[in-house]
């Protein structure tokens, strides 16, 4: 809880002074960037007038995120804002549902939700504002490698759990799972990179090239036109398992099923993610599910790294995290 404090207060801090001179040297700020992307990121070194008012209209929306994020770091904005939703709403009950996890030791729980709550409405506001990100660019790219990370976590969780000695009767099914986590990252991540054909020149076959939407070595895009159904069913089954977990569950739950739901403090990032399942833009929820799969899988890894004696190894109660 301290070093999330002293993160919070020195993040509230440094941002807030961003802010300010973002706000005061504004123009100067939005010309900067522009005069990068113009020179640096452009084809042709030139920017149409559009993309300029787009760029602007960023920074204002950074400036403007920022700007509550700092006055959240006043304590009496906060006990205001606690004193207004608490006459409609149980806010303990809110905060032991989405700041808790009873399955680990280690508190990530409020780093979770905080993160994963800003970089889901951040990348919303770049996606609302700046349209699709260009195919193989560098945010498509850098978040695909959050694939392979989350598969490696993964493995450290596979590695820590051949070496449990207690919860015997779960380990082969915690095995298991994290063993078929880790072939589909696996695999989400070399799909990603074609498998590795533009890195080694690699040159399709005449299957890829008559029969792959993209002439890549790909397997996915054999079915681009399914793709509005396969991510919208795919989006929606997430949301519909969060909730059913969150809200819907048994009164008895194993610890097995408890470690592998989604937890609760991702739960912004979750219903962004499945929003943008809807969109005929794929690339839109393959970058938030980049994100929701590192943040799983470090949950996940928690839990078997620094597991909680609280609950009974095998039943516990549904009172949440």
């Amino acid at each position: 809880m301290f070093k999330f404090k002293f993160f919070f207060t020195a993040s509230t801090l440094l941002i807030g002074i961003f802010v300010i001179l973002s706000s005061v040297f504004f123009v100067n700020v939005s010309d900067y960037i522009i005069n990068y992307v113009e020179n640096s990121l452009s084809n042709d070194n030139n920017l149409e007038p559009l993309t300029e008012h787009e760029i602007r209209l960023n920074v204002f929306f950074v400036i403007a995120v920022g700007s509550i994020y700092s006055l959240l770091g006043f304590k009496k904005v906060r006990l205001k804002i606690f004193i207004f939703l608490n006459e409609f709403i149980d806010i303990d009950k809110v905060r032991l549902f989405l700041l808790s996890d009873k399955y680990t030791t280690k508190s990530h729980s409020y780093f979770s939700f905080a993160l994963s709550s800003i970089i889901g409405l951040l990348l919303t506001l770049y996606f609302l504002f700046m349209g699709s990100p260009p195919r193989e660019g560098i945010l498509e790219n850098s978040t695909s490698v959050l694939f392979l990370i989350s598969a490696c976590i993964f493995i450290l969780s596979i590695t820590e759990s051949v070496f449990i000695k207690k919860y015997t009767q779960d380990r082969r099914a915690i095995i298991f799972l994290l063993a078929f986590l880790t072939v589909f990252m696996i695999f989400v991540f070399m799909e990603e990179f074609s498998w590795g054909q533009r890195v080694f020149n690699l040159k399709s076959n005449d299957i890829f090239l008559t029969y792959n939407f993209q002439k890549e070595i790909t397997f996915h895009n054999f079915f681009n036109p399914f793709f509005p159904l396969i991510y919208s069913s795919f989006g929606f089954s997430v949301l519909l398992f969060s909730i059913s977990s969150w809200f819907f569950s048994y009164p008895l739950k194993s610890r097995l099923k408890s470690i592998f739901d989604p937890h609760p403090s991702l739960i912004i990032l979750i219903l962004i993610m499945c929003s943008f399942s809807f969109s005929n833009e794929r690339e839109f929820f393959e970058e938030f599910f980049a994100f929701f799969t590192i943040f799983y899988s470090i949950r996940v890894f928690l839990c078997i790294r620094y597991p909680s004696t609280q609950p009974p190894p095998l039943l516990v109660a549904t009172g949440r995290c």
